[in-house]
């Protein structure tokens, strides 16, 4: 079937599953506990931004630590990094020392883990079988996220944050052992050349709009429902788990599918959703039934982009010449999204737009993506982009 038949990928999504974890610990819950530690929502989405903005510089760092180290030894050293920014985050109680120090870790190691999983997964998955192999990735990872918040939210409630960050220790020591069992893999000499075709790659073209998009309209989603519930952490958590519950009874579908060459059926189908996300989430009057059926859409819309985005990605970035560089574009696209999608939503705050009426501004964001992911999916590019980039056969061909 191709789903379990590679045991170093499975390992390797075991590995990336705790990962996401922690990256779910600082943008679901650590977003609130700045929030409710004095910062306004405006002051949060600039704080974000900026730590894009620093990752911008700190994704050539990677580069040196790769020739030097290796992608295991680098990618290890990314998530101890990773793992002591968070707990510094427990620390913070306003715009001080720790909070410095926070962004300083945060900065210099979560790009460096990033660019080497990324290089390290394209390397060690195999393409034909990808559609599957990230079908598990991602069941994996929703599986460890679906009771999360729900769990988390119950910790900050009784036990406080500083007790809901340490999880951060456990899931640092199970991310470094899965990745003990994953096999050594060596970066092609060719790898290290840069092109200017980096810069149109499939990776940056849709990084770009996903991640304004992302950064942008769930962040001032996440705040709205905060805000409704009037701050209790319950019934925010059992919302957001309602909806991670209802991806993974999808996810492994859809991987099939797109190894059976669906991928521009399934681009429309989340596009659509898509669309239909951003436009209840700003008209629709708010209630319980409404944001649990927002989140249903919302769930099956996000698995059905991001598959397709995804797999592309590292199938086009499997067939480059260049891939290191590849993904340091890639990723640093992907920043440059996050950072005008959360500067962005900030100055509409304050402007004085409501969070529900600044989601609006993720409209635009959308519509590239969904252009860019049809013409992905179909076979039909521009005829300059066929110029620049030859190797646009991105997704299995229809069975």
């Amino acid at each position: 079937m191709g789903f379990l038949s590679n045991k170093s990928v499975n390992y390797l999504n075991l590995h990336n599953g705790c990962i996401e974890l922690m990256t779910q610990v600082v943008f679901l819950f650590g977003s609130l506990f700045l929030y409710q530690h004095g910062f306004t929502i405006s002051q949060v989405l600039f704080t974000l931004g900026g730590m894009s903005l620093g990752r911008i510089i700190t994704r050539f760092l990677a580069l040196p630590l790769i020739k030097h180290l290796g992608l295991r030894k680098t990618i290890a050293i990314g998530i101890i990094g990773y793992g002591i920014a968070i707990l510094m985050l427990s620390q913070v109680q306003g715009i001080d020392g720790w909070f410095i120090a926070y962004l300083g870790f945060y900065i210099f190691f979560n790009p460096i883990y990033w660019v080497c999983f990324h290089i390290y997964y394209t390397l060690v998955s195999e393409e034909r079988h990808r559609g599957k192999q990230y079908a598990v990735r991602s069941a994996i990872i929703l599986s460890g996220q679906a009771l999360f918040p729900l769990i988390g939210a119950a910790i900050i409630k009784w036990l406080g944050y500083s007790w809901y960050f340490a999880i951060a220790i456990p899931i640092t020591f199970a991310a470094l052992f899965f990745l003990l069992l994953c096999p050594h893999a060596e970066v092609p000499r060719k790898s290290w050349t840069w092109t200017h075709r980096q810069l149109l790659s499939v990776g940056s073209r849709t990084s770009i709009f996903r991640s304004f998009y992302d950064l942008s309209c769930n962040t001032l989603w996440m705040f709205a429902m905060f805000q409704f519930f009037g701050g209790k952490m319950m019934e925010f958590g059992s919302v957001v788990t309602f909806g991670i519950l209802i991806q993974i009874l999808w996810q492994l579908a859809i991987g099939h599918r797109l190894d059976k060459g669906h991928a521009d059926r399934i681009a429309n189908i989340g596009g659509t959703l898509m669309l239909g996300t951003i436009l209840s989430r700003v008209f629709m009057p708010l209630s319980l039934p409404v944001i649990l059926a927002m989140e249903i859409i919302n769930a099956i819309a996000r698995l059905h982009i991001s598959s397709v985005i995804d797999i592309a990605t590292y199938n086009d970035s499997h067939r480059a010449e260049h891939i290191v560089w590849y993904w340091v574009f890639t990723e640093m696209t992907r920043d440059i999204g996050s950072l005008t999608g959360t500067w962005t939503a900030a100055l509409l705050l304050s402007i004085g737009f409501d969070p529900r009426e600044a989601i609006l501004m993720a409209l635009p964001a959308l519509l590239m993506l969904w252009g860019i992911l049809i013409h992905l999916a179909s076979g039909r590019l521009p005829d300059i982009i066929h110029k620049l980039m030859p190797h646009v056969d991105l997704l299995p061909e229809q069975n």
